[in-house]
């Protein structure tokens, strides 16, 4: 059984979006090729961004499903590339491509003992006459399966490491050029200069970020499978240690955590907004308060950062109509409540909306307005 969710693109249809841009000079350059279903059904193109937090963000997340498939599944993804990993309405990026999937050489794990091991001598022999995208990638292989014929969870590790190269190399892909070749892949390993390593900037065009070059790859892209990080420790490196990407990991635990540790979540979360990119504002922080509406307590803290976010944005007109109007028909109309109980939690949040009532009259229609707001207004006087 397989449970689904709408996909927008893979991270390589991504890259290749912003090989065209640059090569154009910039975003303005063309119209970008995705096209997205809205919540009123239309379609219509969307930029996709990936910046410095969309690509912690989501390097953090393939790190969460890799440490699930290694620690608890027990099994080595075996073709971790761009194209192995898709990004969804909300940006976040999952695994995906685990056809080459299979158990370690040492496996101890009982519920994997029914898949079969990845066979190395059929998977690395490439036939021209089957489509690459159903081939392993050997631009983003291991020279543990390449060179030691070794299965193990560090062949991932490696794989990552590249595809980290390519979110930041120019054209972006690897920088190994195999030609899905084995002798080429084994040249290419034993000259130091051909090699991905720290003494030559792991063969990519532009220059790395700090954290990136020193604390991250040389912890991947090593010879030495024993000498790599695993993926509850690349968690852990220095490349995540910032107030952003700190924020939206606790907004995904979010509903685990303490009432208090919400309302200072909130409170802080206030003076650091301006700072997020207006993509992740739409499509991470949005979202993710307004599910946390249904916690009263937390309404009045929740409403100022959400008007927050609308004023911010370009798209506020759109992400209020499709967003945040039926949340506040839900809260305020249709909640439920005994009509004449008094509900502190419920009025703090009433004033909010009242505060913000000129922000909300230009981000809807005149309809929307005296449809859905004005009996909001009316509960608040």
């Amino acid at each position: 059984m397989f449970a689904t969710e709408p996909v927008t693109a893979s991270l390589a249809g991504l890259l290749r979006e912003k090989d065209d841009q640059e090569k154009a000079g910039g975003v303005a350059g063309r119209p970008s090729r995705f096209v997205v279903e809205e919540a009123d059904g239309q379609l219509r193109r969307r930029e996709l961004e990936i910046d410095e937090l969309e690509i912690q963000k989501g390097l953090l997340q393939v790190a969460q499903g890799l440490e699930f498939l290694h620690e608890s599944a027990g099994l080595v993804h075996g073709n971790l590339t761009p194209e192995a990993i898709y990004v969804n309405a909300k940006s976040d990026w999952k695994i995906a491509g685990l056809a080459f999937a299979g158990p370690p050489d040492t496996s101890d794990t009982p519920s994997n003992s029914n898949i079969p091991s990845i066979s190395l001598s059929e998977v690395l022999y490439h036939d021209p006459r089957l489509p690459r995208s159903i081939q392993l990638d050997m631009d983003y292989t291991s020279p543990d399966f390449v060179m030691d014929s070794n299965i193990s969870s560090s062949a991932d590790m490696f794989s990552l490491g590249l595809v980290i190269l390519a979110l930041y190399n120019s054209p972006h892909a690897s920088p190994l050029k195999t030609n899905s070749n084995i002798s080429t892949y084994k040249k290419l390993f034993s000259s130091a200069s051909t090699a991905p390593s720290s003494g030559n900037n792991f063969l990519s065009s532009r220059p790395l970020p700090k954290d990136v070059v020193g604390d991250v790859l040389p912890r991947l892209i090593t010879r030495r499978a024993g000498q790599r990080m695993n993926a509850r420790e690349f968690q852990q490196s220095r490349f995540f240690d910032n107030i952003l990407v700190s924020s939206i990991r606790f907004l995904d635990s979010l509903p685990a955590k303490t009432p208090n540790e919400k309302s200072q979540f909130m409170k802080g979360l206030a003076k650091i907004l301006d700072q997020f990119p207006r993509s992740v504002l739409e499509k991470k922080v949005l979202p993710a308060l307004l599910e946390e509406m249904k916690d009263r307590e937390l309404l009045y803290l929740v409403l100022q950062n959400v008007f927050r976010i609308i004023k911010s944005l370009p798209t506020g007109r759109r992400a209020f109509t499709e967003k945040v109007i039926p949340k506040l028909r839900e809260q305020f109309i249709t909640g439920k409540g005994a009509p004449n109980e008094r509900d502190v939690a419920k009025e703090a949040g009433l004033v909010v909306v009242l505060e913000n009532i000129e922000l909300i009259g230009e981000s809807c229609s005149g309809k929307e307005f005296k449809d859905d707001i004005l009996p909001i207004i009316h509960l608040g006087l």
